[in-house]
């Protein structure tokens, strides 16, 4: 599933996402900072996750929403 990043909240755990996006799908360090910078920056994200883990990812302190399935 595709999820869209549209901005974090007060509290944000970067360290923590930055961990879980490395241990869990694979980015290298400077991929993951980059992810977090774009965040922190602003910018709306968009990651394919598996969909159990919609909130796992939210709990970082971001909002998120699934991207919508184009037709």
């Amino acid at each position: 599933m595709k999820i869209k990043i549209i901005k974090w909240k007060e509290g944000l755990k970067k360290v923590g996402l930055n961990k879980y996006l490395r241990n869990k799908y694979g980015f290298s360090i400077a991929e993951a900072k980059h992810i977090v910078d774009e965040i922190l920056s602003g910018n709306e994200v968009v990651l394919e996750i598996n969909e159990n883990e919609f909130n796992d990812i939210s709990e970082f302190g971001l909002v998120i929403e699934p991207c919508k399935k184009q037709a």
